[in-house]
């Protein structure tokens, strides 16, 4: 480690993670640690033909409505303390765009891989 960074870089993708994890999460024992994550997601985009993650929505603690959690202003929609709220989620002045596609392969592997027992 050199300055809190590694000399090395590391190369793995998304799905190399994913991998790793579908076989954990058919175990009875981790299957639980399923619930929320992205694993779980992809699972029933697959199952719904979406191939994008869905929209969602921060408040920040001063009011500011984001799209994401991130606090990016490209990304601010209004604030809660606007007088007409539904002026506030107009999708059309966002300047960055707020969704990310998801790659088809990737839900297609956790679709096929993954063992949903009564999560």
């Amino acid at each position: 480690m050199a300055r809190g960074r590694s000399k090395r870089s590391a190369c793995f993708s998304e799905l190399d993670i994913i991998k790793k994890l579908v076989p954990l999460y058919n175990q009875a024992r981790y299957c639980r640690l399923i619930n929320g994550s992205s694993v779980q997601i992809y699972y029933w985009m697959y199952r719904m033909n979406i191939q994008c993650l869905p929209l969602y929505f921060y408040v920040h603690y001063d009011g500011v409505i984001y799209a994401t959690d991130r606090t990016v202003p490209l990304r601010r929609l209004g604030s809660i303390h606007s007088k007409d709220l539904s002026k506030e989620f107009d999708m059309q002045n966002l300047a960055e765009p707020i969704t990310r596609p998801v790659k088809p392969e990737l839900l297609q592997y956790v679709a096929q891989n993954l063992h949903l027992k009564g999560v």
